[in-house]
């Protein structure tokens, strides 16, 4: 399946499952019966039932949030003016009206290629729907100013209504055994009333039959769709080359059934594809293979613009079925010639390395990354079973390859968290097209490589190195708000799952090359910025694949929660929470974010916006507000995944900055002044493994000696100074380090401890040594000559969040911990002083505000179900919350001047919405 072709199928499920309407000229007439699906020419490519055609009327009304993807779009402004139309001539008679609530309405859709696509309606009219009761409809819509010319085809009356004043539809319908059949194509009309008196139709399709009989009745809309014509949908929005290299999609499965259920955010459609043992279709080949778990989303960065992954249980089999599938088709000779080519003239069996590296996921992806060419690179990810036999046989062809030939098949070195890891450099494009076809995007795939227990090829080689830091990075698409977007209504178990992520992915507009699909695209991007996240996964079971497709919006749930004082609404989704900058003149509040288009915001605290500036990638960790040139006037200083900012109020970036960094971060940048002298210095992580450390001027400080951590930092470095000793205090997750300023040890503890993944080290209350806690959450006291002591004993699951912090008001530090769906606090003596318990798992470290001395500090926590919370320092949960957000709530505190306090969440639409809160 090429790449194009993977993008297709997006765009013609969003088409499907976003426009089924959007041809619907809502004529709804009457007429008689039979059974609507016998009249439905068999030449269609989807079938659709709905519960009548009432609930077609009101299925945009249903998917607000779907709809909410085309409000710029003057066709869609068009289609809902129509609707509007339709639904008050309904009203508006007894009979049209008992038509519209009373029998399921069935469309189809037919492709009549570069001429477009047509549209058929066929409703059964119900027993006490009388003839003349009928024939009064015509002059009910005369009335209402239609105009209408007839004529007779094989004995049915052809009825031709044409627009007039107020009625802006033009369609053809007839009445033929009590069906009413409708559509804007004469054709159509005259073939159901041939195929009603032949008896053909397509429920004599044993396959259509088979998927027919799965469908449900509760659902809002059942779909068929015919897969050996899935091309044709979407001809009228390509250019012929692009059509040439989509027909494999006719190749992929026969029917697929879709049961629909709407959501205020998404659509779903379950149900089964057919893949029958009597034709070619490329899906066959998963009919034997277990489900296996899908979690490849936990291990790809969140920059990937789509994917289509393949779970694998028996290689033997997959390999098998697919030499099976080349054989029908004629292609199995060539394929084994290839094979034969590669082994003896490049030195690589490929069928031999995968059956030993034994792949239990294959996955084939775009990476974005602006930094190269095209914006991004195309990837094949292999999940190896055994890894490192793959890389000894890869080592010895390549090298065999390079001794035979004598050309070096070496591509260089990547180095990611301390590891050299080679490149090589493949002799031919299509390793893996070799093996699997067409099964994988098609791109040439020149350079290879070994991460962990993966393997994999690459269309650029200088993306290597960035998509191997990508993979390092905690960064994952799984905790991307596209991919939780859809990722909650799919099933754990699967053995194909795409996913497209539109907020990653508009740079693949270039391969619709100038078509009128990508015209269409390019002039409404908000049709991307709209849409949360695609995905189709496929399940084997019992000789049928049980098919999930989803497609998610950003208009999210509804909203209960009180109103707000105010709302700000971004240019599109926000990609992290608001942080407090004060406005050095006035000393009132302001609020900086990003949104997902990589724009920084700052608002006033009445909501105002008062600049906007772009900046080149992702948000890592907080934004800080600082006095850099400690002259009483702030600056906004944060980390992206690849430069160091530091902006001023205005908005402008001051001189030196940013700072570009060697190797993507991986936590949030430190700023640090030793001395308080003015002479800044800035840490920051970074995924080779090192902590980079530049002066105040963007250059690397020579005399830092520090070398590469064993593990990944990812929380803050962090510098606490004690009397006359200080401390840069490093966790990469196996152990801390207590730095002095050249980067040599300072302290060495007298037992080992294993940090917790999430955790920090904070100074100890009495100013005399240090405090921090290992990975199961218990708490120790460092003094200055590495003495441990124990504070408190607790037991965490692995991804707890800790803080020491004073949450009670009373000038001591307690221990707060956030695991899994409960908060709880301890005293210093190590009293529990309560447990909250909340809905859902705690994602994010806590949040303190301290108002000061008129105030009670807060905590504000975030959980995996969306909810905001704000926390009293007695476990009590602060009144109005929780609340639906994105992100953990912003407490801030109006101005200095004043004591007013507010709370700020972000919404699923990328709203900011501000309350105030009284404590």
């Amino acid at each position: 399946m090429s790449r194009r072709s993977i993008i297709y199928i997006a765009i013609a499920f969003v088409v499907l499952l976003l426009g089924i309407g959007f041809l619907f000229t809502i004529f709804y007439n009457s007429e008689n019966s039979g059974e609507p699906i016998a009249a439905i020419p068999t030449d269609a490519v989807v079938v659709m039932r709905f519960p009548s055609a009432d609930k077609l009327i009101n299925f945009q009304q249903e998917i607000e949030g779907v709809g909410s993807i085309f409000d710029e779009v003057d066709w869609f402004a068009e289609f809902v003016r129509n609707h509007k139309t339709a639904k008050s001539l309904a009203l508006g008679n007894d009979a049209l009206n008992t038509l519209f609530t009373s029998s399921n309405l069935f469309v189809s859709i037919h492709a009549l290629g570069k001429g477009g696509n047509r549209m058929g309606y066929y409703i059964q009219l119900p027993p006490d729907l009388r003839d003349h009761t009928i024939a009064s409809l015509d002059a009910y819509l005369i009335g209402k100013g239609a105009k209408m010319a007839k004529g007779e085809y094989q004995g049915s009356t052809i009825v031709h209504v044409v627009p007039g004043t107020g009625f802006p539809f033009d369609f053809y319908y007839t009445i033929c055994n009590r069906l009413a059949i409708i559509s804007s194509s004469r054709l159509i009309v005259e073939t159901s009333i041939r195929q009603l008196a032949s008896g053909e139709s397509l429920i004599r399709s044993p396959a259509f039959k088979s998927l027919w009989n799965t469908l449900g009745d509760k659902s809002a809309i059942n779909i068929m769709v015919n897969g050996a014509k899935f091309s044709s949908l979407i001809q009228p929005l390509l250019l012929n080359s692009q059509m040439r290299q989509i027909k494999v999609l006719n190749t992929l499965t026969d029917w697929i059934a879709l049961d629909g259920f709407t959501r205020p955010d998404a659509l779903i459609g379950n149900g089964f594809s057919m893949a029958s043992d009597s034709t070619n279709k490329l899906f066959r080949i998963f009919l034997n293979q277990d489900p296996q778990p899908v979690t490849i989303a936990d291990a790809l960065p969140a920059s990937v613009g789509c994917f289509v992954s393949y779970g694998i249980a028996d290689f033997n089999d997959l390999s098998s079925n697919i030499k099976s599938n080349l054989d029908k088709d004629n292609k199995l000779y060539n394929h084994n010639l290839r094979l034969k080519v590669l082994s003896n003239d490049h030195r690589f069996d490929i069928e031999r390395f995968f059956r030993v590296a034994k792949p239990a996921v294959v996955t084939s992806l775009f990476y974005r990354n602006e930094s190269l060419e095209n914006g991004g690179c195309w990837v094949n990810l292999y999940t190896l079973g055994d890894a490192e036999t793959a890389r000894v046989l890869a080592k010895e062809n390549f090298s065999n390859y390079t001794r035979e030939v004598n050309v070096s098949s070496s591509a260089g070195d990547v180095t990611v968290g301390g590891e050299k890891l080679p490149i090589y450099k493949l002799s031919f494009t299509d390793f893996s097209k070799a093996i699997f076809g067409n099964l994988l995007f098609s791109f040439d795939e020149v350079a290879a490589g070994f991460y962990e227990n993966y393997f994999f090829t690459i269309s650029d080689p200088a993306g290597a190195k960035f998509f191997l830091e990508a993979m390092a990075s905690p960064d994952k698409l799984k905790n991307s708000p596209s991919y939780s977007s859809i990722s909650q209504y799919a099933a754990s178990m699967g053995n194909v799952f795409f996913f497209f992520n539109p907020a990653e992915g508009k740079s693949l507009l270039q391969l619709l090359a100038d078509s009128p699909l990508e015209k269409e695209l390019s002039k409404h991007t908000c049709i991307f910025d709209n849409i949360g996240g695609l995905g189709i996964q496929l399940r084997s079971l019992k000789g049928k694949l049980f098919t999930n497709v989803f497609l998610s919006t950003r208009a999210g749930k509804k909203d209960n929660t009180t109103a707000a004082e105010w709302t700000f609404r971004a240019d599109t989704l926000l990609a992290s929470r608001p942080f407090v900058f004060k406005n050095h003149k006035t000393k009132a509040a302001e609020l900086a974010f990003q949104d997902i288009s990589n724009k920084v915001y700052l608002l006033g605290i009445d909501g105002s916006l008062l600049w906007k500036v772009q900046v080149a990638d992702r948000l890592v960790g907080d934004m800080l507000c600082v006095d850099f040139f400690k002259n009483y006037k702030l600056q906004l200083f944060f980390t992206t995944k690849n430069s160091i900012y530091l902006i001023d109020r205005n908005g402008d970036i001051v001189d030196g900055f940013p700072i570009a960094l060697p190797s993507p971060a991986t936590g949030p940048a430190s700023l640090f002044d030793y001395d308080n002298n003015g002479e800044f210095r800035i840490f920051v992580p970074v995924a080779d493994g090192r902590v980079l450390l530049f002066d105040k001027n963007g250059k690397e400080v020579q005399g830092w000696r520090f070398k590469n951590t064993g593990g990944l930092v990812t929380t803050p470095v962090n510098f606490i100074g004690q009397g006359a000793k200080d401390y840069i205090c490093i966790n990469d997750g196996i152990r801390y380090y207590f730095l002095d300023r050249r980067g040599k040890e300072r302290l060495k503890l007298q037992k080992a401890i294993t940090p917790g993944l999430n955790t920090q080290c904070y100074a100890s209350d009495d100013g005399n040594g240090l405090v921090i806690a290992d990975k199961e959450g218990n708490v120790f006291k460092i003094t200055p000559d590495g003495k441990v002591f124990d504070l408190l004993s607790a037991s965490f699951n692995k991804n707890y969040q800790f803080c020491y912090s004073d949450i009670t008001g009373d000038k001591k530090s307690e221990f707060i911990f956030a695991n899994e769906n409960e908060l709880t606090a301890f005293g210093p003596g190590g009293d529990k002083l309560f447990t909250s318990k909340l809905e859902g798992s705690i994602t994010e470290n806590p949040v303190l505000f301290n108002p000061g001395s008129k105030g009670k500090p807060l905590l504000s926590v975030i959980t995996d179900e969306g909810k905001a919370y704000v926390i009293k320092g007695d476990g009590s949960v602060f009144p109005g919350f929780p609340m639906e957000s994105m992100f953990s709530p912003t407490v801030v505190k109006a101005s200095e001047k004043n004591n007013i306090v507010g709370a700020l969440r972000v919404t699923s639409v990328g709203e900011l919405k501000y309350y105030r809160i009284d404590q």
